[in-house]
């Protein structure tokens, strides 16, 4: 069980970091550092861009541990990433956000749980992106937040896979 649990842990740590990095790419991070002599706080990334506290947070922290910043601290003793100068190029990086940013698409909760009734009450990531025809990662951030709502319940089958079941089963038998 405890395999299963970090198994959940990790997937939902992967979702949250693609959903991040859906909303901005490392390229525009780094031409925001770029303006500011290479230098980043969290807080100014949230100024520059749409994200909250958090997401900013995490982003820089990711790209940290990708080696793309360094971590240094201000005056302030407040943490502030600064570009790895090893990887500052003297022609600037080329901008794939329209080619890998995925589309966002809205889902109405209704419309996943059909899906899930349809399956007997069971239902995937990967089943849920093709049957509604969204992109993986928002089938997997659809499925968390339900499961959050106490929709579906989740768990890890014998291929690692998180597997969403349907809490109410009354609506089985309306099918």
């Amino acid at each position: 069980m405890a395999m299963g649990g970090g198994i959940y842990l990790f997937a939902i740590e992967h979702e949250r970091n693609a959903f991040i990095n859906a909303k901005i790419s490392n390229h525009e991070v780094m031409r925001i550092a770029d303006e500011h002599n290479g230098r980043l706080s969290v807080g100014l990334l949230v100024q520059r861009t749409k994200l909250d506290f958090t997401e900013a947070e995490r982003k820089l922290y990711m790209m940290l541990s990708e080696g793309v910043f360094q971590h240094e601290y201000d005056e302030n003793y407040q943490p502030v990433f600064v570009l790895n100068k090893s990887l500052v190029q003297v022609k600037p990086l080329p901008d794939t956000t329209k080619k890998t940013r995925p589309r966002i698409t809205i889902i109405a909760d209704g419309e996943v749980i059909q899906i899930a009734v349809a399956g007997k009450g069971k239902l995937t990531a990967s089943i849920l992106c093709l049957k509604a025809k969204i992109q993986y990662e928002e089938a997997q951030i659809t499925l968390e937040t339900l499961q959050r709502k106490g929709v579906f319940d989740v768990e890890v089958n014998e291929n690692g896979s998180l597997v969403y079941t349907l809490q109410d089963w009354d609506l089985m038998s309306e099918e």
